[in-house]
């Protein structure tokens, strides 16, 4: 994706919108209009799937290479070998789980490693790994030898996170997804214009900067107050829609807002695909709703009293805007996340009811300000939506009570090849292990 089509991207979005959605009410519908072809499934192709497990890695107890840690990072190899970076180290498996070699060793020193962040392996098997610590990404060849390593400009910002953080194209070209500095509570408003992903080179240097496109931030505004400067600036709000994107390696762009249940994939050559579904807004309850409301409340409250002190201490240049204690949705996010696989699937975690439990008095001792009941809006164990690359509702993958995911970007993000998953799933104990599942389909009638 270079600049002209980067352009183009914003211009047919743009037109994609002013379509009216009330036509394509008909069930499994498409219709193109320009470059942009919208697509509504009613219902799924194939129903609901299942996933088989085929092999793992993990031990309760053993040699080190087997013990994995709270977040094991991994990525996979055109041959079905798999790299694990745990502890520190960098190590990798053959398509069995078998433990192979170790790349790379916690350091700071050239072929060392020390917080990464993401990983990635090309197609001519070289593996790519973000390291956000040595603020660098580092190269090796799969036997071990250090290819290259490109530092990383301070004044780029903070490098992204997750399974999008670090990835090579089809044509061998290293992409880095970006969260530069910025100010201010609203950090998806639209003088802010925030870019994506850019191409990595050599001498610190990133070009062909994607940009997230306006339809995106449409209703997905809101951003964490107190966070929106810092190191966790991109912890959303977990009861407000927020934008959500993922590239792949063919440098499409797959976007949207989790207001709605619908998703647009930009392709490098312009074209648009609108991906939508049926679906139900799932509503809180008032117990819910003043749940979360307090904690809008409390979180304006923390931010006037950090403004209060900074000022104090002479930092007033650091003093950020206190945005209104808004009226809060009721309808829970439609969707928590979404990948794109190198298949052209988009798969997605719809949002569900999640999970609520009571409070234990130990815990309200311990933090006065706790109330008697928390909710989570998620749960691992929601499945995934799956769509064809021509935008089609292909149907539901359910997911095992062990599954490990977490809403936001991070360092537990399954990877997707055709109907085979790796992820990493909690068992007893706490103890970790990367499964590889293969998804079957149910049969056609």
């Amino acid at each position: 994706m270079r600049g002209a089509a980067i352009v183009l991207l914003t211009s047919v979005v743009a037109a994609a919108c002013a379509q009216d959605r009330s036509d394509m009410s008909r069930p499994g519908s498409s219709r193109q209009l320009g470059d942009t072809t919208f697509v509504f499934s009613s219902a799924p192709l194939r129903g609901t799937a299942s996933l088989r497990e085929v092999s793992r890695i993990g031990m309760i107890e053993g040699p080190p290479e087997y013990l994995l840690g709270m977040f094991p990072t991994f990525t996979m190899g055109p041959d079905g070998s798999f790299v694990v970076a745990d502890g520190g180290n960098v190590r990798l498996y053959d398509r069995g789980g078998t433990y192979v070699r170790t790349i790379a060793r916690q350091g700071q020193g050239p072929g060392e490693v020390r917080a990464l962040t993401g990983m990635d392996v090309s197609l001519d098997e070289l593996l790519a790994v973000l390291d956000l610590g040595n603020r660098r990404v580092s190269v090796f060849s799969l036997d071990g030898n250090l290819v290259r390593e490109i530092r990383l400009d301070p004044a780029a910002g903070r490098p992204g996170y997750g399974r999008d953080a670090i990835r090579w194209d089809d044509a061998g070209e290293l992409w880095i997804a970006l969260n530069p500095p910025r100010t201010g509570a609203d950090t998806l408003g639209r003088e802010q214009r925030r870019p994506l992903f850019g191409r990595l080179v050599d001498h610190e240097l990133v070009t062909d900067t994607v940009f997230l496109p306006t339809r995106a931030r449409e209703g997905c505004e809101r951003r964490l107050p107190i966070f929106s400067g810092g190191f966790m600036e991109d912890n959303r709000l977990r009861h407000m829609p927020f934008a959500q994107w993922s590239r792949s390696r063919t440098g499409s762009l797959a976007f949207g807002c989790s207001a709605s249940y619908a998703m647009d994939v930009v392709r490098p050559d312009g074209g648009v695909t609108r991906i939508s579904r049926e679906w139900e807004p799932s509503v809180r309850t008032d117990e819910e709703h003043e749940y979360w409301s307090a904690g809008e409340r409390m979180a304006a409250s923390q931010l006037r009293s950090l403004n209060q002190t900074l000022a104090g201490t002479g930092r007033g240049d650091l003093v950020r805007p206190i945005p209104p204690v808004s009226v809060l949705p009721r309808d829970r996010p439609a969707f928590l996340r979404l990948w794109q696989a190198d298949d052209g699937r988009l798969w997605v975690w719809p949002g569900a009811t999640g999970s609520s439990r009571a409070t234990t008095e130990e815990e309200r001792r311990r933090q006065p300000g706790l109330q008697r009941r928390i909710w989570d809006y998620w749960s691992p164990t929601d499945g995934f939506d799956v769509f064809d690359a021509d935008g089609r509702w292909i149907g539901h993958v359910d997911t095992p009570e062990s599954w490990d995911a977490d809403p936001y970007p991070g360092n537990i993000d399954p990877y997707i090849k055709g109907d085979t998953i790796w992820a990493v799933v909690k068992e007893e104990f706490d103890v970790r292990y990367i499964v590889r599942f293969e998804v079957e389909w149910p049969s056609p009638d």
